[in-house]
């Protein structure tokens, strides 16, 4: 399995000028062993277990006989982060359409998590490529594999001994900012699934039925008419306000949260607000993430509602399948 599990075929999609496009053979073999060491390194840090860090680094991973269009768009867009070691070289065809194709689902919002700049050396005036330019028209932050004069560093050396000894710190640079980048994508996806089963809800859920004192014989009725779905109902013998309960800590293991409304005095704004409050920080601690719904006796709904896009469900009529329809939407 690869880092970021199934909702990628590479977590790590190297895109950088091949020797057939370019004529500089030096140029591609450094590009190449630079790529393999950071997915040696990458791979030090990850590989766990069955979890092996999956890169794409060139076409020689590619079988013969592919369509090489098909199976490099297939590639680059189910990878998770494009690394563009961007040369005198990369306006080559193939770089472009690698670079167009994995940033078609990309938005300036989260651009950066998901493209990792290399500057291999110093790129000529008009040769930047266009994705890689800011909203201020200039190339976006890079790590620097060049010297002074804009050449690869020791490009000599590495000619002479396939050495990579002089870039120690631009390669450990790319390591931590790729490695950063993996790491915030296994959380985005960890609590993407987290929530995506909360919406799931099981055969008998564990359901939180909120709702104040005097609300205690319609809590009761609810109650046993839950429980008849089948339904765990907490808390189990009295109910308690959303206002009442403390960081969440109630609502954690509940499969849902239910606030009922059942008399015009009821202080409902604030129920749904501390509710609400409490939700946001049991996801922000625990990543996760329950659906809520109101069990409403009145008609008219509280602005509270629909400020919160809190699902209504009116107690009336075969109110059950209504408010099993509106927890897998919330």
């Amino acid at each position: 399995m690869s880092v970021l599990g199934d909702a990628y075929d590479y977590d790590v999609f190297f895109s950088y000028a091949w020797a057939g496009d370019t004529g500089d053979q030096h140029m591609r073999e450094w590009s190449r062993k630079i790529a393999d060491t950071i997915g040696t390194l990458l791979s030090q840090r990850f590989n766990r277990g069955d979890v092996r860090l999956n890169a794409f680094l060139d076409r020689d991973v590619l079988r013969g006989g592919q369509d090489l269009d098909r199976e490099l768009k297939s590639a680059v867009q189910r990878s998770g982060i494009l690394v563009a070691m961007v040369s005198d070289h990369y306006a080559s065809d193939y770089c472009q359409k690698e670079l167009r194709w994995f940033c078609e689902g990309l938005t300036e919002a989260n651009f950066a998590d998901h493209v990792c700049i290399l500057r291999m050396q110093e790129v000529r005036d008009g040769k930047w490529p266009t994705a890689l330019l800011g909203t201020d028209a200039k190339p976006r932050l890079f790590i620097d594999f060049c010297d002074e004069r804009g050449q690869p560093i020791n490009m000599a050396g590495f000619i002479l001994s396939g050495s990579l000894a002089d870039l120690v710190t631009p390669i450990n640079r790319a390591v931590v900012e790729i490695a950063d980048k993996i790491t915030a994508m296994q959380k985005r996806i960890s609590a993407r699934e987290a929530y995506v089963r909360s919406q799931k809800l099981p055969d008998e859920p564990v359901i939180f039925l909120e709702a104040e004192q005097a609300d205690l014989e319609q809590w009761m009725w609810c109650s046993a008419q839950l429980r008849a779905v089948p339904s765990i109902i907490w808390p189990q013998r009295a109910p308690v306000p959303a206002t009442a309960v403390v960081n969440g800590e109630e609502y954690d293991g509940c499969e849902a949260l239910l606030l009922l409304r059942s008399r015009v005095d009821d202080d409902i704004g604030r129920r749904i607000k501390a509710a609400y409050l409490s939700r946001r920080k049991l996801y922000r601690d625990k990543e996760q993430a329950i659906p809520w719904a109101l069990l409403d006796l009145f008609d008219e709904p509280p602005p509270e509602s629909d400020a919160f896009h809190l699902p209504r469900v009116p107690l009336k009529g075969d109110w059950l399948p209504v408010l099993r329809g509106a927890l897998r939407e919330a």
